[in-house]
């Protein structure tokens, strides 16, 4: 269920409120959860989830809810950083709806990949790119570089052509993404919290 109840104020509130939106698999896309959620996870240098049932899912969100925490605890301000998660995955879920522009950014990231497979110097960039967002990348061999690469060329949803169901589970996921966020984590529930998380600071 989204979170969608009123808004208190209350530390981690936003975070709990973009995870439910993660945090689903509807019939029509049951790797929801990963498809958005892979984009939060680079984002905050999280690892990036992998199929992996009910588990997998169970166990993405938790480190995903982990990390984000973690960056609260350091210092971010928890609506700024919410907030720019959201706005990023709002425009992820935008795209999404356009299939040509999908085709051609999944042909761009397969020919991407295939050069990281083959060529020794786009390779070691792809590590020290990744390894910004996933410091695991930073140490990870050449073989090890080579099979995620491959790995992702072959069942990452990021170079699959969009077919006709494709097409339409896209416009679908689309617009229940964005309408979801709307309602469960728009500007004016960030701004009614923000001014709710303030008040209770000064009544402490």
């Amino acid at each position: 269920m989204h979170h969608a109840g009123p808004v208190t104020g209350a530390d981690n509130e936003l975070i709990d409120r973009l995870l439910s939106l993660i945090d689903q698999a509807p019939a029509y896309e049951p790797m929801w959860w990963m498809n958005y959620g892979a984009l939060a996870a680079v984002n905050v240098a999280c690892n990036v989830p992998r199929p992996g049932g009910d588990a997998g899912r169970v166990q993405f969100v938790s480190d995903l809810r982990d990390r984000i925490e973690h960056l609260v605890d350091r210092g971010a301000a928890e609506d700024f950083l919410v907030r720019a998660l959201r706005r990023e995955i709002d425009d992820f879920a935008g795209k999404r709806a356009d299939v040509g522009e999908r085709n051609q950014q999944a042909e761009r990231v397969r020919d991407h990949l295939k050069e990281v497979i083959e060529n020794s110097g786009a390779r070691e960039a792809w590590r020290d790119r990744m390894a910004r967002r996933i410091p695991a990348f930073a140490e990870m061999p050449d073989d090890r570089l080579i099979a995620e690469a491959q790995r992702m060329l072959e069942g990452s949803p990021l170079t699959a052509p969009a077919t006709a169901e494709d097409a339409a589970s896209a416009w679908a996921s689309s617009e229940a993404w964005l309408d979801a966020s709307k309602e469960v984590l728009g500007d004016h529930v960030i701004e009614r919290w923000r001014h709710l998380s303030i008040q209770r600071q000064m009544d402490t």
